[in-house]
């Protein structure tokens, strides 16, 4: 497939699970197709007392821009390019494909569904919390993906490597 054939398949032909949009583009610069995933979330520094989230998805306060990418805002990236389906509280994604990864739709969607594994993969280990030991504590995130001690322990299959010692971080 062409890139502009990827782009056009991801965006037409493909339904996708309730809450992640797919949006592709081909890349007029170089022979690949730029895929962006979002979806929407519950922001997960919120754990309540309970063990729950709230619901439905709220906007972080810092990022009230729709637009908004961990990057920058889509427009500044790919210019008029690209569009997002503004969201609250959505979480993102973005990635390259090209050369054999665009051989046929099986081969593009099988490499799309990875990303998108990996996009769930990340969250799951975000909101997955222990309960705290003492009645008020803090509930605890032993694999959070954005702090050195839950990237460590997820390398290491939840087993802390001898001689290193793992200590809780300010993030939760």
């Amino acid at each position: 497939m062409t890139p502009a054939e990827a782009a056009r398949f991801l965006n037409t032909q493909v339904a996708w699970e309730p809450g992640l949009t797919v949006r592709a583009v081909a890349r007029q610069d170089c022979q690949d197709v730029t895929v962006m995933l979002t979806r929407k979330v519950t922001d997960s520094s919120s754990v309540r007392p309970d063990g729950t989230y709230p619901d439905p998805a709220q906007a972080r306060p810092e990022s009230p821009d729709p637009y908004y990418h961990a990057y920058g805002r889509l427009s500044d990236l790919y210019g008029d390019h690209f569009a997002l389906v503004p969201q609250p509280a959505a979480v993102g994604m973005t990635r390259e494909f090209s050369g054999s990864q665009l051989d046929t739709p099986a081969v593009l969607l099988a490499c799309v569904i990875r990303a998108v594994a990996e996009m769930h993969l990340h969250d799951i280990r975000e909101f997955t919390r222990l309960r705290p030991a003492s009645p008020g504590g803090k509930w605890e995130a032993p694999f959070h993906p954005h702090n050195a001690s839950g990237e460590l322990l997820w390398q290491h299959g939840g087993r802390v490597p001898q001689g290193l010692e793992v200590k809780e971080e300010g993030k939760s």
